[in-house]
């Protein structure tokens, strides 16, 4: 009987869930659990915890065909830890502590400052002993009392931050109670959201001599589940987890009516965090890249995610040939920008970025580009370009032949001039004026003549400079306009 009573807890278990996978879409993020049974299991009811803002709609749970739910409910609503409680009371003692050691100081000077001395009380040389004491006194305790002011102040706000943490703490407890008809080890799964704070950087790299873009995708997760998530596939998505399921219901436009309808779209808000220093990570193991026909995602195998412990996770890192020229902004600063065009293979989501070129950081900006369409970056402006602008002719006057129009002329030269020690390519962009009215004439003056004139006004010139080489480029316009206009 010994012997059977010390094999009897090795037979005994239980169904249980597991955390099998963080999938965070745009706008959701959710937990995925497998439900095991022991072998000779056929019915579990198992307790789990959510956050405070899941309901029991947003509980989805895909049983085996053997199984099926016979009970979802919430049950209780339970509240934040121990060690967070032990340490807001911790610290209010620590305050309570320093006031009272900040209001005595208080006290104590206010009786310093009282004291008054008759004559004939004490000798001349005994009283400016004493006042000069007196008031050494009085500096110390203000300078302990300020220094007290800002330890108090810095305690306050970290309570507040735990009183924050707090309420974020609170979550559900809910019970699953289902039946299979046969035994079986995985009786299916069950997800629900989770709370996730997340936030993309990336660090982009420029190479002008090898024309490359290498793009070094970052993502700063913290998963607020209330439990370590051990051993789990992490999938993070570039698209949405809800979208339009259908297209806007199609309704006739009268022309007698001032405006086509209205239709409002719901927004939903983005998570907001507070800025990190992130470094560079160093590339996790097992990252794959995966595309199917309505989603492109990277999944992560066998991670570890700490409750409400940031990780900073290197998704990739991706090399792409570009086009690399000299764009100047003749329209704004007329400043010479290092740009680079290229093609990606994949969906980068909007984010911020650090951009470096040849390795050197030149500064911060917003990362934003398209796999349907070339893309273009800028990496700062080119010192060794020089561009001197000039105006050189600035006048109106009424032709000779038409006195009831007006006819306006500016023109600009431009002086560009290479000081590398390689050739490179300049892209020159101004901007003409454009008429929608035939009775405004603009006539664009262009020498050389520019090679691309668009419809919006944009007018673009492409060259090549030689080391040290020069270029002279003139451009302006003519308007004419009747009078009034």
């Amino acid at each position: 009987m010994r012997f059977i009573i010390l094999l009897l807890p090795l037979f005994l278990s239980a169904a249980y869930l597991k955390p099998l996978s963080l999938e965070i879409y745009s706008n959701a993020s959710y937990l995925k659990k497998g439900i095991f049974l022991d072998e000779n299991e056929k019915s579990f009811s198992l307790e789990f915890k959510t956050s405070n803002f899941v309901e029991l709609k947003d509980i989805e749970t895909n049983l085996k065909k053997e199984c099926k739910i016979e009970d979802l409910f919430f049950k209780s609503k339970e509240s934040f830890s121990d060690e967070l409680s032990k340490e807001i009371e911790n610290i209010k003692k620590e305050i309570d502590n320093l006031s009272a050691k900040k209001a005595s100081l208080e006290i104590n000077n206010k009786l310093l400052e009282s004291i008054k001395f008759q004559k004939g009380d004490l000798s001349l040389k005994s009283i400016e002993g004493i006042s000069s004491f007196q008031k050494e006194k009085i500096f110390s305790n203000l300078k302990e009392i300020f220094s007290l002011k800002k330890r108090i102040e810095k305690l306050r706000e970290r309570l507040n931050s735990l009183y924050n943490e707090r309420r974020e703490e609170v979550y559900k407890v809910f019970v699953l109670k289902g039946v299979c008809e046969n035994s079986l080890k995985n009786a299916g799964e069950i997800k629900y959201p989770v709370r996730v704070e997340r936030r993309r950087q990336y660090n982009i790299y420029g190479d002008f001599q090898n024309k490359s873009v290498t793009v070094e995708n970052l993502f700063l997760i913290s998963q607020k589940s209330g439990e370590d998530l051990n051993d789990i596939s992490l999938i993070i998505s570039s698209y949405p987890k809800f979208r339009s399921l259908l297209p806007k219901p199609f309704y006739p436009w009268y022309i007698d009516l001032k405006r086509p309808p209205m239709f409002l779209q719901s927004r939903q808000k983005g998570m907001v965090l507070k800025e990190s220093l992130l470094k560079t990570s160093k590339a996790l193991d097992k990252i794959s890249y995966k595309k199917s026909f309505v989603n492109e995602y990277y999944e992560i195998s066998s991670i570890n995610l700490k409750n409400s412990q940031d990780k900073l996770i290197n998704l990739s890192k991706n090399s792409y040939k570009a086009k690399t020229f000299i764009e100047i902004d003749g329209y704004g600063y007329s400043k010479p920008f290092i740009a680079f065009k290229f093609d990606t293979d994949r969906f980068y989501p909007e984010g911020k970025a650090k951009f470096y070129l040849n390795n050197s950081f030149t500064g911060y900006g917003y990362f934003k580009i398209s796999k349907k369409t070339e893309n273009k970056l800028y990496f700062g402006e080119d010192l060794k370009i020089s561009v001197n602008k000039k105006l050189i002719k600035d006048f109106s006057k009424e032709p000779i032949f038409s006195l009831d129009k007006v006819k306006t002329t500016k023109i600009w030269s431009y002086k560009i001039k290479n000081n590398h020690n390689k050739s490179v390519k300049v892209k020159l962009i101004e901007r003409a004026p454009v008429s929608k009215n035939e009775k405004i004439e603009v006539k664009i003056i262009a020498k050389p003549k520019y090679n691309v004139l668009e419809k919006n006004g944009k007018v673009i010139w492409s060259f090549v400079l030689n080391p040290k080489e020069s270029k002279e480029i003139v451009f302006g316009y003519e308007i004419e306009k009747p009078k009034g206009y």
